[in-house]
Protein backbone atom coordinates (compact mmCIF):
# COMPACT_ATOMS: atom_id res chain seq x y z
CA UNK A 1 0.00 0.00 0.00
CA UNK A 2 2.44 2.61 -1.38
CA UNK A 3 -0.19 5.59 -1.66
CA UNK A 4 -2.02 5.34 1.58
CA UNK A 5 -1.17 9.12 2.82
CA UNK A 6 -2.38 10.32 -0.95
CA UNK A 7 -5.09 12.90 -0.49
CA UNK A 8 -6.75 11.72 -2.87
CA UNK A 9 -8.10 8.35 -0.28
CA UNK A 10 -11.41 9.19 2.28
CA UNK A 11 -11.91 6.80 5.11
CA UNK A 12 -14.34 4.06 2.66
CA UNK A 13 -10.96 3.63 0.32
CA UNK A 14 -8.92 2.58 3.06
CA UNK A 15 -11.55 0.04 3.52
CA UNK A 16 -11.82 -1.25 -0.17
CA UNK A 17 -7.87 -1.32 -0.12
CA UNK A 18 -7.95 -4.72 -0.86
CA UNK A 19 -11.14 -4.34 -2.96
CA UNK A 20 -14.90 -4.55 -2.15
CA UNK A 21 -18.25 -4.77 -3.30
CA UNK A 22 -19.60 -1.38 -4.59
CA UNK A 23 -21.64 -1.39 -1.98
CA UNK A 24 -19.38 -1.67 0.55
CA UNK A 25 -17.54 1.48 -0.38
CA UNK A 26 -21.36 3.23 -1.02
CA UNK A 27 -22.47 2.53 2.13
CA UNK A 28 -20.05 3.50 4.49
CA UNK A 29 -19.36 7.07 2.78
CA UNK A 30 -23.42 7.42 2.91
CA UNK A 31 -22.82 6.64 6.87
CA UNK A 32 -19.77 8.83 7.38
CA UNK A 33 -21.24 11.70 5.51
CA UNK A 34 -24.60 11.40 8.32
CA UNK A 35 -24.31 14.05 10.64
CA UNK A 36 -26.04 11.87 12.71
CA UNK A 37 -23.38 9.84 12.90
CA UNK A 38 -20.64 12.08 14.14
CA UNK A 39 -20.38 11.01 17.92
CA UNK A 40 -20.39 7.00 16.51
CA UNK A 41 -16.88 5.49 16.49
CA UNK A 42 -16.07 4.37 12.98
CA UNK A 43 -15.07 1.21 14.03
CA UNK A 44 -18.71 1.06 14.72
CA UNK A 45 -20.04 2.51 11.37
CA UNK A 46 -17.17 0.17 9.38
CA UNK A 47 -19.26 -2.89 11.63
CA UNK A 48 -22.89 -1.88 10.56
CA UNK A 49 -20.95 -1.70 6.80
CA UNK A 50 -19.87 -5.29 7.21
CA UNK A 51 -23.25 -6.30 8.04
CA UNK A 52 -25.16 -5.34 5.53
CA UNK A 53 -22.66 -6.38 2.97
CA UNK A 54 -22.62 -9.84 4.30
CA UNK A 55 -26.56 -9.97 4.33
CA UNK A 56 -26.08 -8.67 0.54
CA UNK A 57 -24.01 -11.41 -0.51
CA UNK A 58 -26.09 -13.89 1.55
CA UNK A 59 -29.18 -12.84 -0.62
CA UNK A 60 -27.03 -13.42 -3.43
CA UNK A 61 -25.56 -16.54 -2.91
CA UNK A 62 -26.49 -20.14 -3.58
CA UNK A 63 -26.83 -22.76 -0.73
CA UNK A 64 -23.58 -23.79 -1.11
CA UNK A 65 -22.21 -20.55 -1.18
CA UNK A 66 -24.31 -19.35 1.98
CA UNK A 67 -22.68 -22.65 3.57
CA UNK A 68 -19.33 -21.79 2.66
CA UNK A 69 -19.94 -17.76 3.78
CA UNK A 70 -21.59 -19.28 7.44
CA UNK A 71 -18.01 -21.69 7.46
CA UNK A 72 -15.75 -18.47 6.95
CA UNK A 73 -17.63 -15.88 9.52
CA UNK A 74 -18.05 -18.97 11.87
CA UNK A 75 -14.65 -20.42 12.26
CA UNK A 76 -12.62 -18.72 15.25
CA UNK A 77 -9.36 -20.33 15.06
CA UNK A 78 -6.77 -19.55 12.36
CA UNK A 79 -3.73 -21.59 10.86
CA UNK A 80 -1.38 -19.14 10.09
CA UNK A 81 0.10 -21.29 7.93
CA UNK A 82 -2.73 -19.77 5.55
CA UNK A 83 -0.73 -16.78 5.67
CA UNK A 84 1.92 -17.94 3.52
CA UNK A 85 -0.44 -19.66 1.00
CA UNK A 86 -0.61 -18.14 -2.07
CA UNK A 87 -3.65 -16.10 -3.37
CA UNK A 88 -6.38 -17.13 -5.45
CA UNK A 89 -8.13 -15.09 -8.24
CA UNK A 90 -9.94 -12.23 -6.84
CA UNK A 91 -7.86 -11.67 -4.07
CA UNK A 92 -4.53 -11.79 -5.96
CA UNK A 93 -6.09 -9.45 -9.23
CA UNK A 94 -7.62 -6.81 -6.19
CA UNK A 95 -4.32 -7.16 -3.95
CA UNK A 96 -3.69 -4.25 -2.05
CA UNK A 97 0.40 -4.04 -2.69
CA UNK A 98 1.09 -2.85 -5.96
CA UNK A 99 1.24 -4.09 -9.61
CA UNK A 100 2.96 -3.88 -12.52
CA UNK A 101 1.29 -4.29 -16.11
CA UNK A 102 3.63 -4.55 -18.98
CA UNK A 103 3.97 -6.08 -22.47
CA UNK A 104 5.70 -8.77 -23.75
CA UNK A 105 5.35 -10.21 -27.63
CA UNK A 106 2.35 -8.64 -28.30
CA UNK A 107 0.50 -10.07 -25.01
CA UNK A 108 0.48 -8.12 -21.40
CA UNK A 109 2.03 -9.47 -18.23
CA UNK A 110 0.39 -8.39 -14.69
CA UNK A 111 2.76 -9.41 -12.01
CA UNK A 112 1.90 -8.67 -7.89
CA UNK A 113 4.04 -8.05 -5.45
CA UNK A 114 1.66 -10.43 -3.24
CA UNK A 115 3.30 -14.27 -3.35
CA UNK A 116 5.13 -12.70 -6.48
CA UNK A 117 2.61 -14.34 -8.88
CA UNK A 118 1.93 -13.27 -12.53
CA UNK A 119 -0.41 -14.01 -15.48
CA UNK A 120 -0.34 -13.43 -18.89
CA UNK A 121 -2.99 -11.93 -20.71
CA UNK A 122 -3.37 -12.93 -24.39
CA UNK A 123 -4.18 -9.92 -26.65
CA UNK A 124 -4.54 -12.24 -30.15
CA UNK A 125 -8.21 -13.20 -30.01
CA UNK A 126 -7.19 -16.84 -29.40
CA UNK A 127 -10.05 -18.58 -28.00
CA UNK A 128 -10.61 -20.04 -24.32
CA UNK A 129 -9.59 -24.09 -24.43
CA UNK A 130 -12.80 -26.59 -23.65
CA UNK A 131 -12.24 -28.28 -20.41
CA UNK A 132 -8.97 -26.46 -19.84
CA UNK A 133 -6.56 -27.22 -16.55
CA UNK A 134 -7.79 -25.19 -13.23
CA UNK A 135 -5.31 -22.86 -11.82
CA UNK A 136 -5.56 -20.27 -9.25
CA UNK A 137 -5.11 -17.14 -11.70
CA UNK A 138 -6.64 -19.42 -14.59
CA UNK A 139 -6.63 -18.82 -17.87
CA UNK A 140 -6.58 -15.21 -19.38
CA UNK A 141 -7.87 -13.54 -22.96
CA UNK A 142 -7.77 -9.49 -23.17
CA UNK A 143 -9.51 -6.52 -25.76
CA UNK A 144 -9.90 -3.17 -25.88
CA UNK A 145 -13.08 -1.75 -26.11
CA UNK A 146 -12.13 2.01 -26.36
CA UNK A 147 -9.84 3.14 -24.08
CA UNK A 148 -11.03 0.17 -21.12
CA UNK A 149 -9.00 -2.96 -21.08
CA UNK A 150 -11.72 -6.02 -20.59
CA UNK A 151 -9.98 -9.55 -19.98
CA UNK A 152 -11.83 -12.44 -19.67
CA UNK A 153 -10.99 -15.18 -17.43
CA UNK A 154 -11.95 -18.91 -17.23
CA UNK A 155 -10.97 -22.40 -15.74
CA UNK A 156 -10.35 -21.00 -12.06
CA UNK A 157 -9.83 -23.40 -9.16
CA UNK A 158 -12.09 -22.92 -6.29
CA UNK A 159 -10.95 -20.39 -3.87
CA UNK A 160 -12.11 -20.14 -0.21
CA UNK A 161 -10.88 -18.09 2.78
CA UNK A 162 -11.52 -20.24 6.02
CA UNK A 163 -11.31 -18.86 9.86
CA UNK A 164 -10.41 -15.32 8.40
CA UNK A 165 -13.47 -13.13 9.93
CA UNK A 166 -12.01 -9.79 8.56
CA UNK A 167 -13.07 -7.19 5.75
CA UNK A 168 -12.85 -9.96 3.59
CA UNK A 169 -15.97 -11.92 4.93
CA UNK A 170 -18.11 -10.84 2.43
CA UNK A 171 -15.81 -12.64 -0.24
CA UNK A 172 -17.30 -15.99 0.17
CA UNK A 173 -15.06 -17.74 -2.19
CA UNK A 174 -16.05 -19.66 -5.50
CA UNK A 175 -15.85 -23.20 -6.88
CA UNK A 176 -13.62 -24.84 -9.27
CA UNK A 177 -14.87 -23.64 -13.26
CA UNK A 178 -15.58 -20.23 -12.43
CA UNK A 179 -14.80 -17.59 -14.81
CA UNK A 180 -14.30 -13.76 -14.66
CA UNK A 181 -14.68 -10.47 -16.12
CA UNK A 182 -12.49 -7.43 -15.44
CA UNK A 183 -12.55 -3.94 -16.88
CA UNK A 184 -9.52 -1.69 -16.05
CA UNK A 185 -10.44 2.30 -16.72
CA UNK A 186 -7.50 4.76 -16.21
CA UNK A 187 -8.59 8.13 -14.80
CA UNK A 188 -6.59 11.12 -14.32
CA UNK A 189 -6.39 13.88 -11.37
CA UNK A 190 -5.19 11.65 -9.76
CA UNK A 191 -3.24 9.09 -12.80
CA UNK A 192 -5.28 5.82 -11.14
CA UNK A 193 -6.23 2.88 -12.47
CA UNK A 194 -10.08 1.40 -11.50
CA UNK A 195 -10.99 -2.35 -12.03
CA UNK A 196 -14.49 -3.58 -12.11
CA UNK A 197 -14.24 -7.56 -11.37
CA UNK A 198 -17.21 -9.47 -11.87
CA UNK A 199 -17.01 -13.37 -10.88
CA UNK A 200 -19.11 -16.01 -12.54
CA UNK A 201 -20.13 -18.70 -9.80
CA UNK A 202 -23.33 -20.72 -10.22
CA UNK A 203 -22.34 -22.96 -7.81
CA UNK A 204 -21.96 -20.61 -5.30
CA UNK A 205 -23.70 -17.16 -6.84
CA UNK A 206 -27.29 -16.93 -8.24
CA UNK A 207 -25.68 -13.84 -10.41
CA UNK A 208 -22.82 -12.65 -10.96
CA UNK A 209 -20.75 -10.50 -8.01
CA UNK A 210 -18.64 -7.47 -8.79
CA UNK A 211 -16.22 -6.20 -6.70
CA UNK A 212 -13.97 -2.24 -7.61
CA UNK A 213 -10.69 -1.58 -6.91
CA UNK A 214 -8.80 1.53 -7.72
CA UNK A 215 -4.67 1.90 -7.69
CA UNK A 216 -2.44 5.25 -7.70
CA UNK A 217 0.14 5.42 -10.75
CA UNK A 218 3.60 4.76 -8.78
CA UNK A 219 6.21 4.64 -11.42
CA UNK A 220 8.90 5.33 -9.02
CA UNK A 221 7.97 1.87 -7.08
CA UNK A 222 10.27 -1.37 -7.59
CA UNK A 223 8.14 -4.63 -6.80
CA UNK A 224 9.44 -6.20 -3.65
CA UNK A 225 10.39 -9.73 -3.36
CA UNK A 226 7.38 -11.37 -1.14
CA UNK A 227 8.53 -14.08 1.30
CA UNK A 228 7.09 -15.49 4.92
CA UNK A 229 10.70 -16.00 6.40
CA UNK A 230 12.48 -12.80 5.05
CA UNK A 231 12.29 -9.45 5.06
CA UNK A 232 11.61 -8.61 1.44
CA UNK A 233 14.28 -7.27 -1.01
CA UNK A 234 13.83 -6.04 -4.74
CA UNK A 235 13.33 -8.12 -7.49
CA UNK A 236 15.85 -7.93 -10.15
Amino acid sequence: MTTQDHEFWNMEDYLCFPGCPQLMHDHLGSLLEDPANDDTPTDALVGQTFGVVIADRMARSTDEGKRLIEETTSTEEVDMAIFCEPYGFVREALNALPMQISERDGHLVIRYEEFNQQRIIYMDGRAHPDNGELSPLGFSTGRFEGNDLVIETSALAGDHLVGLNSPTVHYGGYADGASAVERYSLKNDPRRLEVQLTINDPVTLKEPYTWTRTWLYTPKITLMEDSCEEVPGEIE
